[in-house]
């Protein structure tokens, strides 16, 4: 498949920090204080559940002839993301969703181990060799359906597990996450309330809270870099769903309660959560709006 151009794209979530968001900075509150559910309610209804579905090539010896020969298997995986945006392709309004790349290209994280497959913690790359679709499901199960709206990727970061995606042929309206996406150096800290919503092993949407435990902390899955840790489980299937934190508003313009995108969960290693924050991803959003080629879209693919 040959790279997309991207008229009028438009990232209704902007990006900029435009205020102190750490735990001891005034203004930061509990996600579930009474002011700030009914703003987060709205908040998580850009949260939707995805589907990637691969085939996978095994090469296998046969032990009465002892000739390899190669098989298919095919290989399925839930996960989570956020609509942060819109754009009009062909006079038809598509959605932006951020994820994370494992959940988009999957099978550049297995290999080949004997008869089976076997996590690849060291994938460092973008591009999937074996076709891939990932889908925009609506069915409670996140199993196939009629109703399931295609999607390819726009722009893509292997070091920060993050992926921009856009629907192919949506046709009906999706809420938007408007609010600001990343933080400012120093800004966050251990003990920050925070608040995210997936969908665990494709089911229903499940929201949960927790705090940040620790920053800048060293992971290797994939190649190394600084994540978040925090107190709060990760069950497949919610990779990729967007962690907020919230802020009173302190203006008078806009709603009471500000929510803040600070990062993607990806992991769970050991009894960890793993989140990787915006500051490792962010630059991947900086799409021009003058209708170019994104950077890396469908980089790679015949």
């Amino acid at each position: 498949m040959k790279a997309v151009a991207i008229s009028a794209l438009v990232l209704v979530a902007h990006l900029a920090s435009t205020g102190p968001v750490a735990s001891q900075a005034p203004g930061v509150m509990d996600p579930l204080a009474p002011v700030a559910k009914g703003e987060y309610a709205a908040i998580s209804g850009s949260v939707v559940r995805l589907r990637t579905t691969a085939s996978v090539e095994l090469t296998l010896p046969d032990p009465s002839s002892g000739l390899r020969s190669v098989v298919k298997r095919p290989l399925a995986i839930h996960g989570s993301g956020v609509i942060i945006g819109q754009t009009e392709v062909d006079g038809n309004i598509e959605y932006l969703v951020l994820t994370n790349h494992h959940v988009a290209d999957p099978s550049n994280y297995v290999v080949q181990e004997g008869r089976f497959l076997r996590e690849n913690r060291n994938n460092t790359r973008a591009v999937p060799l074996m076709p891939e679709e990932t889908f925009l499901t609506l069915s409670e199960d996140g199993e196939d359906s009629p109703n399931d709206i295609p999607m390819i990727e726009v722009t893509r970061d292997v070091r920060g597990d993050m992926t921009l995606m856009r629907t192919v042929g949506a046709t009906r309206e999706f809420p938007i996450f408007t609010g600001a996406i990343g933080f400012l150096p120093g800004e966050m800290a251990a003990g920050m309330p925070v608040i995210t919503t997936g969908y665990p092993n494709g089911g229903r949407r499940f929201t949960d809270t927790g705090a940040i435990v620790e920053v800048d902390h060293l992971h290797d899955l994939g190649e190394p870099h600084e994540d978040f840790v925090l107190s709060l489980p990760v069950e497949h299937g919610q990779s990729g769903s967007p962690v907020f934190v919230a802020r009173s508003n302190e203006s008078t313009v806009g709603p009471a309660v500000e929510f803040v995108l600070i990062g993607l969960l990806h992991a769970r290693e050991n009894g960890t959560s793993y989140m990787v924050p915006t500051s490792l991803w962010q630059h991947a959003l900086d799409l021009g709006p003058d209708g170019r080629e994104a950077p890396g879209l469908l980089a790679g693919r015949e």
